[in-house]
C-alpha cells in the first residue's frame, strides 16, 4: 500500500531500500515519461553494518578458526544474485565508508602505534592489509571453500561422525539461528544453512516475533542471528562505542556486544578511542579496533543496507524538484533535504500532464 502511494503520488518521495521493484517500474509512463526520477546521491559517513552475527558466548564459536570456517560456508555470491537480484555491493569491514575504513589498506603509523604492545596476542594478519573476504558463486569454488571450511573446523579439534560433527565427547554440533521480522529474512540463509549441514553442522532456524527477539537479544540467547542495521557510528565516535565491544558486555543485560566480544585488547583500544585528545589517535584507535574485529571473525558480513555500492544511497522521487548541482554528503542519514526546493516551472509542468496536484 505505501508504495502503491507513492507511485500514485500520494507522497513525493521514497528511499529505496530494496531493488526487486526496479525492473516492473521502469516500464511505468511515469517512468519512462521521467516524471519520476530514480537518482543516487553519494554519502561519506559510515555504513550501518549488516551481517550474520555470531555468539562466541557458545563454546563452539570460541576458537577463530571455527568462526572464519563459517565465512567459507557463506555463499554471498549466491546469495546476492539470487536474492538480491544482483543490486546491493557488500560490506567488507564494521566502519566501511568513513575515516575509519580498513579496505585494503595496512596499518598507518598511529594505528601500529596503538598495536604493537598487543602484538605477542594478535594475529600477523592484523599487521597487514586485510585479507578479500571467500568468494564462492560457482560449484568449483563453493567446494574449494567448504573443503577449507572443513579444515579449519578440523584443526580446531572437530570430527566428523555419521555425517554429524561432533566435538572431543561426541555431542553432536547443533546451532540455533534466530530470525526476526516474519519470513523475510528466512531467504537470506537458505543456502548458508544447507552449507553448514554439508558439514555436518545441523542448525534450527528459530523464527519468532520482533518482541521475542528483542528479549532474547537482551539475555543473549541465540548462536547466530541476523545483525539489523542500528544507527551507524558517529563520525566522531566516543564512550558509546564501549556499548559495542567492550567485554563487559559479554555478561552484562542487554549490552550490544552482541558477538560476545571478550578481548583486552579492544577494551584497551576502547579506552585510548575515549581518552583521545585530538582526531588524529581517535582515528587510529576506531581502525585499529576495527581491523580486530575483522580479524577475529565476529559475524559474516552481508549485503550493504542499500541497493547500491557502499557510499551510495539510492532514492526515487516525483520530478518537481530543484537539486544543487554538489549535494551534501555528510547529512546521512537524516535525510533533511533541507537543500532541495519545489521548482515552479517543474512543478507546474508535472501538474499539467497528469491533472492534478501532487
Amino acid at each position: 500500500v505505501y508504495n502503491e502511494a507513492f507511485l500514485s503520488g500520494e507522497y513525493d518521495f521514497r528511499l529505496d531500500m530494496s531493488a526487486l521493484r526496479w525492473a516492473q517500474e521502469a516500464a511505468l509512463p511515469s517512468f519512462v515519461r521521467g516524471d519520476l526520477v530514480r537518482s543516487v546521491i553519494r554519502y561519506k559517513t559510515p555504513i550501518s553494518y549488516q551481517g550474520i552475527t555470531i555468539n562466541t558466548r557458545n563454546p563452539f564459536f570460541k576458537d577463530v578458526r571455527v568462526r572464519k570456517a563459517l565465512l567459507h560456508a557463506f555463499d554471498y555470491e549466491w546469495f546476492q544474485q539470487k536474492i538480491l537480484r544482483g543490486h546491493h555491493g557488500r560490506v567488507s569491514n564494521y566502519y566501511e565508508n568513513s575515516d575509519f575504513d580498513i579496505s585494503g589498506s595496512p596499518p598507518t603509523l598511529g594505528e601500529l602505534k596503538l598495536l604493537e604492545p598487543w602484538r605477542a596476542r594478535l594475529p600477523a594478519e592484523v599487521f597487514a592489509a586485510p585479507a578479500p573476504l571467500p568468494v564462492l558463486g560457482t560449484r568449483e569454488r563453493a567446494r574449494a571453500n567448504l573443503l577449507e571450511a572443513a579444515r579449519l573446523i578440523r584443526a580446531a579439534g572437530y570430527q566428523v561422525e555419521n555425517l554429524r560433527l561432533v566435538d572431543k565427547r561426541g555431542k553432536p554440533i547443533e546451532l540455533d539461528l534466530m530470525l526476526g521480522y516474519g519470513v523475510s529474512q528466512e531467504k537470506y540463509i537458505t543456502q548458508f544453512v544447507r552449507n553448514l549441514e554439508r558439514l555436518g553442522i545441523r542448525v534450527n532456524i528459530k523464527l519468532y516475533d520482533n518482541s521475542t527477539v528483542r528479549q532474547l537479544t537482551a539475555h543473549y540467547q541465540y548462536d547466530l542471528r541476523i545483525s539489523v542495521p542500528n544507527i551507524p557510528s558517529l563520525i566522531t565516535p566516543g564512550s558509546e562505542m564501549r556499548n559495542e565491544w567492550d567485554s563487559a558486555g559479554v555478561t552484562g543485560f542487554d549490552s550490544r556486544n552482541l558477538s560476545g566480544v571478550d578481548d583486552p585488547v579492544i577494551d584497551d583500544l576502547l579506552d585510548k578511542l575515549v581518552e583521545a585528545k585530538d582526531r588524529e589517535t581517535a582515528v587510529s584507535a576506531m581502525r585499529a579496533m576495527n581491523r580486530v574485529l575483522v580479524a577475529g571473525a565476529y559475524s559474516i558480513p552481508l549485503q550493504h543496507v542499500y541497493p547500491a555500492p557502499t557510499g551510495s544511497m539510492p532514492f526515487t522521487y516525483w520530478n518537481k524538484f530543484g537539486r544543487p548541482k554538489a549535494e551534501p554528503t555528510n547529512d546521512f542519514p537524516s535525510l533533511t533535504l533541507d537543500h532541495w526546493w519545489v521548482d515552479k516551472e517543474k512543478d507546474a509542468a508535472l501538474r499539467k500532464r497528469l491533472g492534478k496536484a501532487l
